[in-house]
């Protein structure tokens, strides 16, 4: 039983199937090796390839957000064997993380069953190897810490595949095996104390373990913490299809016929007669063959019930609070950064970093999993949307820890402080009282808060730029730290939509479930309007990697728990009909000038009857299509100038130019608003302040060039020579309209 020399495989994404578990073990070795009983210890190469699946921040977080565990008896607290009272880490039937995590000081180990259904990693993978062997299979987790196992000496009545997370363990393991082992059989006696085991090794992180049915075993954590997943195989056997059938003959009044109550020996004798004779016939009808196949489908239909029933539950299609709280499924048990000594959560570098999260910037990937035409039609507007995605690396580096403190070093203009407990909310300039100050605010509790953010930091602008051109409206963002417990403003509402992207921590949100105005751009809140939550409230924990959409006016406040917080808020600088009225009354007056005169003498008195008539004629005259159309497109044209100019690069392309080849790739400068006009031999784009003309037949390649993401300049459309086709792009670069591109990114 020595360990197998073979060293286990590192993947890049988590194993869903039982080639990938078991490999470098071909599918066939390991099944062998089932059959045969044989114990298999294989040794990473990789002591990080299965945090993809769960390490302890992803169990945290599940453990913390209250869906886990659905039942009570999916977790338990132990230290060999004895249990915890469930008091010491239960509330309200909830596993409660703080008292989790005092018993793990304590010793005790945290035993998870039935993790998969809440990873959909594992869940994955469960349902192949469900339908590649037909034999069930759930995935357990232990964590402990401690030199005391979570159990005494035992045995599993199932095949387990251990799959060493995080720490180190001591196995042993100890012969002769149980043989074939069913869970509510009397278990015989474990070996003796003094009994040499037949396998000792040390599991490290990445290690892979087959240990199976019957095996007795013992687990010691060396130092620190220990997390392992064990997959249980659970093959179906005589026992079960004889529990099917005997399920089965429940539904026959046969069987259930008192049999105290029968009359007389006769009918007695009769009536076994009848139950032995049907017992026959239903055994002679069972095959053993194709029992396995249902039995499996079966259990796969439970599952699919039971899964659908937590969904719903989870997240119901509508709240009744008018608050939509979306979880996706698709983004949990992604690995989460540990901790460092102080206490923080420490950023590790991120699996994506921030190109990924703003080279695929979008409504669509700011919202996900919500689809964009759902939120349009439900949210946007109109009601909050609360998404829980259970990935804290979802925004990448977008903004750190540590770009905060860079960005309060490099001497903003200003740096805001917040504490709703004491009340105080001041702006500090960045001198040495004021920087001093602002440390004793922050470690008293108070919100720094960095305004404007967009105009200093490269990636926040990209981030407010690179949504301007699908949205139509202009962004900015503010920075809100907190530290531990902290809360920086009293319950309120914004008179601009918000997205708050949350960074870094944790922080708890509750937002009033009816929205209390829909205030003018121009409005704010009054100190008198009563700056408490009333009503009904909904109520988050928002973790990071989540996002909250508020809409402008509803009520909502935040605070931080145990953790500290940052979080950006991204603005809407919303465009609205006021301004389009604007625009429109102003071109009818460039068009009529009788709409410039007074309003006429004695409008005063009288019944209006002759001023309501020219303001119909005058309305009557500006709803002409044709006038309508020109003063949209005039008013998209001059809101062109209005959205943020990006000339990064320009400066240097003028002082040091290259000479551009037709294999280089360029593609449009992200986050650049722009509008393309077809005129008659010729064809014009409104770009920042200015008006750039091309002769018509550069229409084609203009829409190739700035609505094609990345190309190689010889791949431009339209019938251009390969000369053209280089000036052309020379001009776009000039003006600023592309880039160069260095592995399909600007």
């Amino acid at each position: 039983m020595a360990s197998n020399p073979k060293t286990h495989a590192a993947y890049a994404n988590a194993a869903s199937t039982l080639e990938e578990l078991v490999a470098p073990l071909t599918e066939d070795e390991f099944l062998a090796s089932q059959r045969q009983r044989k114990l298999v210890h294989l040794r990473s190469a990789n002591n990080g390839c299965y945090s993809q699946l769960a390490g302890w921040a992803a169990l945290r977080r599940l453990l913390a957000q209250g869906a886990y565990p659905s039942r009570r008896e999916h977790i338990r607290v132990v230290r060999e064997s004895e249990p915890a009272p469930t008091g010491r880490y239960l509330r309200n039937g909830k596993a409660d993380i703080v008292r989790l995590e005092e018993c793990l000081k304590d010793g005790f180990s945290i035993v998870l069953n039935h993790i998969e259904e809440h990873v959909p990693a594992l869940d994955t993978l469960c349902q192949n190897l469900r339908a590649r062997r037909q034999e069930n299979t759930h995935v357990g987790a232990i964590v402990t810490t401690g030199a005391e196992g979570a159990f005494r000496v035992h045995y599993d009545p199932e095949d387990l595949i251990i799959l060493q997370v995080e720490g180190r363990k001591r196995w042993h393991i100890f012969g002769p095996p149980v043989s074939d082992p069913l869970r509510g059989m009397v278990k015989p006696s474990p070996p003796p104390q003094d009994a040499p085991p037949d396998f000792d090794e040390v599991l490290e992180p990445g290690d892979f373990l087959f240990v199976p049915a019957g095996y007795w075993h013992h687990c010691q954590t060396l130092t620190g913490r220990s997390i392992h997943l064990g997959v249980f195989f659970i093959p179906p056997t005589s026992w079960n299809a004889v529990k099917t059938l005997t399920a089965e003959l429940l539904d026959e009044p046969l069987f259930r016929e008192p049999l105290t109550r029968v009359e007389n020996a006769a009918q007695l004798a009769a009536l076994e007669a009848e139950v032995k004779k049907r017992l026959i016939e239903k055994i002679s009808a069972m095959s053993l063959r194709d029992f396995p196949a249902e039995w499996i489908r079966t259990i796969t239909e439970t599952k699919i019930r039971e899964q659908q029933a937590r969904e719903q539950k989870r997240c119901p299609p509508m709240r009744t609070s008018n608050i939509r709280v979306v979880v996706d499924e698709n983004s949990a048990a992604r690995p989460t950064p540990g901790s460092d000594s102080s206490g923080l959560p420490k950023r590790q570098p991120p699996s994506h970093r921030t190109g990924s999260f703003l080279d695929r910037l979008s409504l669509q990937t700011l919202i996900a999993p919500v689809p964009t035409e759902e939120f349009r039609a439900h949210h946007w507007e109109q009601t909050p949307l609360i998404v829980q995605r259970g990935n804290p690396e979802y925004y990448g580096d977008l903004f750190t820890l540590d770009d905060f403190d860079a960005a309060v070093t490099r001497s903003p203009s200003y740096v805001k402080l917040a504490n709703a407990e004491s009340k105080k909310n001041q702006s500090y300039k960045p001198v040495v009282q004021g920087l001093e100050a602002v440390l004793a605010d922050m470690r008293a509790g108070g919100t720094l808060i960095l305004d404007q953010m967009h105009k200093t930091d490269p990636k926040l602008s990209l981030l407010c730029r690179g949504l301007a051109p699908e949205l139509g409206h202009r962004f900015q963002t503010n920075l809100y730290l907190t530290p531990p417990h902290g809360k920086g403003f009293t319950p309120h509402w914004d008179n601009h939509d918000v997205f708050i992207l949350q960074v870094f921590g944790s922080k708890h949100w509750k937002i009033e479930t009816t929205r209390r105005t829909l205030p003018a751009p121009s409005q704010s809140m009054s100190n008198d309007e009563g700056r408490e939550l009333r009503g009904e409230v909904s109520a988050v924990n928002l973790q990071q990697g989540d996002l909250i959409y508020i809409p402008r006016g509803w009520v909502h406040a935040a605070e931080c728990g145990e953790e500290p917080s940052l979080h950006i808020t991204l603005g809407v600088t919303a465009f609205f009909f006021e301004d389009l009225f604007a625009a429109l009354i102003k071109a009818a007056r460039r068009r009529d000038e009788s709409l410039n005169a007074a309003l006429p003498l004695g409008f005063m008195r009288g019944s209006g009857d002759e001023l309501v008539q020219r303001v119909k004629a005058a309305l009557h005259d500006m709803s002409d299509d044709h006038f309508l159309t020109e003063v949209i497109d005039q008013y998209r044209d001059e809101l062109v100038t209005s959205f943020d100019l990006d000339i990064s690069g320009q400066v240097r392309d003028f002082f040091c130019p290259r000479p551009l080849t037709l294999d280089e790739i360029v593609g449009p400068r992200r986050g650049s608003v722009c509008r393309i006009h077809q005129e008659a031999d010729s064809v014009r784009v409104n770009f920042g302040a200015r008006s750039i003309t091309f002769l018509g037949l550069f229409r084609e390649a203009l829409d190739f060039a700035l609505n094609t993401p990345s190309y190689a300049v010889r791949e431009v459309k339209g019938d251009l020579a390969d000369e053209e086709r280089l000036v052309f792009i020379e001009r776009l670069l000039e003006e600023g309209l592309v880039m160069r591109q260095a592995n399909g990114r600007a």
